[in-house]
């Protein structure tokens, strides 16, 4: 058997395609995250009153605040504690999370 030449020169890759750079890329940045993270209105802990179901209180709406984003490395105990208490709560984690630290606040405050 013979081996077959391959002809270098018909060999072709494909063109690229131009790749056009932002003169601002903290402007990418933040258009990537918004795309990933959209705005949410913000909602404060809710608000107790007497003779409301749980549920109800937890839904009570509040002006939308500015936010700011906040990345937290929890030990895993302390994660597995806040998944669970925010669960049986039925409020995600991050209302959970802002609920504890507001009423810290406020006892220190009073």
């Amino acid at each position: 058997m013979a081996k077959k030449e391959l002809d270098y020169a018909k060999l072709t890759l494909p063109t690229k395609t131009a790749v056009v750079k932002q003169a601002d890329a903290e402007t990418a940045v933040e258009k990537a995250v918004e795309t990933i993270h959209p705005k949410t209105p913000s909602v404060s802990a809710p608000v107790a009153a007497k003779n409301t179901p749980p549920k109800q209180q937890m839904m009570a709406a509040v002006e939308p605040q500015q936010q700011r984003r906040v990345s937290l490395d929890l030990p895993g105990e302390l994660y597995t504690y806040v998944k669970i208490n925010s669960f049986t709560r039925r409020v995600t984690m991050r209302d959970y999370m802002v609920q504890l630290i507001k009423e810290e606040m406020e006892r220190k405050r009073g």
